[in-house]
């Protein structure tokens, strides 16, 4: 059975005159007289707004001591249209003489041009939300405009345009002095600070955090006082002074408790439980973290999410559990991608790479390194771009590449000394101590780890602490002093049990087991040794347990003893 045919009708006008081609649209718009062209916009403009259910509110001002909360509106989506829509309606020569429907429409452009770049910013559309903060910064007077442009600025930065945010910062800065604006001196002064330690200077960033909290403390501002106490604190950790930094990030999270201000509690505890990660105290980090988590989930802070899940996964990376770390690093990688947050994509896939290096993926582990960089290098974040390049050192001298590791660690220790990141530094002349050893420059190899030693201990970095002592260890071991290295090993092994570090745990038990067995001490040796292996293998790391079981082998056949790998025995004290 055929089915019916659909009658032919004849088009209506609406549909007969439609000009699909942009350029018969654009001339029959000009066909237009301008006056009737602004009548047509302001038709636009009302059945838009009325189908979005009418006009939206008036948002708190920008120069207004209130702290802002954004209101949404059915509106939102469509700002920007309605923005351009009521420019575009406005009557040529309007501001002139300026009459009630062209004062009603040019009020209607700033609301909409605001809550534009506000939608934008929410929505992580950076490039976009910048635009329209230097849209509306024409709009209003110097009052509001310097915020515009301070705004803009934060927008440029995460988008990636570093120069361009700290010229906005800087004109923001003079309307905001000019005008005598102390208030939002401050604030200006406060992102220029944050600029400043992501570009690696410390020095300026400090004057400028503290430049801001005098004035917020002037003013009696807890929450902006809060919040450029916090930055401080990461600030000084960042440079190394752990115990202010710690007295800083815990200040800054009682006062946002005190301030009810259940957001910044949740970035101060993930931030503090980052500060207890470096410093060696697991169970208070996990704490922190576990709570940082809960809030930025229950306040639907997508981005702060994603920095505690890389945070956390940090954590279970240093304490052994790599399964439950690389879930939580492509969780954060996720949201990063998801919101357009560059910078954390880079940090996060450095992260993610030693997860693949320890797992045995060396082609994914490569890719990671060499995006993190690019990363780091496009937004001019030296600290990170340090910390990627030291990264890179250890990835080469885990895959053989000897003097490519040397020249990456070069790299990155001038980077760290530039810009005053004493944790890292400490971090490769570690790995630099241990690269030389394996050239057999032992006098500077132990020169060398002595020198990271006594940094892990002045900013209290157990973590690294007890891998330098491992590695100090081994070179006495070679050199002829056994009971130095005995000590070392005995205190290597302590400070990775306090810490959880697994990794190391079963490294180290392996090399101090072929030190035991090489210096007549053959008693205990296999057990150790088997016990480490054992440690190695239960956290997925192929490639430490085939070069520990590798030099085992060559240990025993030098020896003419059977290998240390069979099936374990009980478990040894050490």
């Amino acid at each position: 059975m055929n089915a019916p045919l659909d009658p032919v009708r004849s088009p209506g006008a609406e549909e007969a005159y439609v000009f699909r081609h942009a350029l018969l649209r654009d001339a029959a718009y000009q066909l237009q007289l301008p006056g009737d062209r602004a009548r047509l916009h302001a038709l636009a403009f009302a059945l838009i707004e009325g189908l979005c259910g009418g006009r939206a509110p008036e948002p708190t001002r920008l120069d207004s001591v209130e702290h802002r909360v954004f209101q949404p509106h059915p509106t939102d989506p469509f700002a920007e249209e309605l923005a351009g829509q009521a420019r575009l309606a406005l009557k040529p020569g309007a501001g002139v003489a300026e009459n009630a429907a062209d004062g009603s429409l040019r009020a209607a452009q700033r609301l909409y041009t605001r809550r534009a770049a506000d939608h934008a910013e929410r929505h992580f559309q950076h490039d976009s939300s910048r635009r329209l903060w230097l849209e509306h910064a024409d709009l209003v007077p110097d009052l509001e405009k310097g915020e515009s442009l301070r705004r803009a600025a934060v927008m440029a930065f995460h988008a990636g345009q570093t120069g361009n945010a700290e010229s906005l910062l800087c004109r923001a800065l003079e309307i905001h002095r000019g005008a005598g604006n102390r208030r939002f001196e401050g604030v200006a002064l406060g992102s220029l600070a944050s600029l400043c330690r992501d570009t690696g200077r410390a020095q300026r960033a400090e004057q400028c955090y503290e430049q801001a909290l005098a004035i917020h403390r002037e003013f009696g501002d807890r929450r902006l006082e809060a919040l450029a106490i916090g930055n401080l604190g990461m600030l000084c950790q960042d440079t190394g002074r752990m115990e202010r930094a710690e007295r800083m990030l815990e200040e800054a999270l009682t006062l946002d408790r005190n301030a009810g201000d259940l957001r910044m509690e949740g970035i101060g505890l993930e931030r503090l439980g980052g500060l207890y990660q470096v410093t060696g105290r697991v169970g208070p980090a996990r704490e922190c973290i576990e709570k940082a988590l809960a809030i930025h989930r229950e306040t639907g802070n997508l981005r702060f999410e994603g920095i505690a899940l890389g945070t956390r996964a940090i954590l279970n990376h240093a304490t052994g559990r790599a399964a439950d770390a690389e879930r939580d690093f492509g969780r954060s990688l996720e949201i990063h991608r998801e919101i357009g947050d560059r910078p954390s994509e880079g940090r996060i896939l450095g992260n993610l790479a030693s997860v693949y290096l320890e797992t045995g993926r060396t082609e994914q582990a490569e890719e990671c390194h060499l995006a993190a960089l690019a990363i780091h290098r496009e937004f001019g974040n030296r600290r990170s771009e340090g910390i990627s390049l030291g990264n890179m050192g250890s990835f080469y001298q885990e895959t053989g590449r000897l003097e490519e590791a040397e020249r990456r660690y070069g790299e990155a220790l001038a980077i760290h000394r530039e810009v005053g990141n004493r944790r890292h530094e400490g971090v490769i002349l570690g790995n630099l101590g241990g690269l030389y050893a394996t050239f057999e420059r032992l006098e500077e190899a132990e020169r060398t780890c002595n020198g990271a030693l006594a940094i892990h201990r002045e900013l209290r970095n157990r973590q690294y602490e007890g891998i330098v002592l491992g590695d100090l260890a081994g070179i006495c071991g070679r050199t002829g002093r056994a009971g130095q290295a005995v000590q070392f090993y005995e205190q290597a092994l302590a400070s990775h049990r306090q810490v959880g570090n697994r990794r190391f745990e079963g490294i180290h038990l392996c090399e101090y087991a072929l030190f035991l067995w090489s210096s007549g001490q053959a008693g205990a040796a296999p057990e150790i040794w088997r016990t480490g292996a054992a440690i190695l293998r239960e956290i997925g790391d192929p490639g430490a347990l085939d070069r520990a079981t590798i030099e085992m082998r060559r240990s025993c056949a030098r020896a003419g003893v059977p290998s240390f790998d069979e099936p374990p025995t009980g478990h040894p004290k050490t």
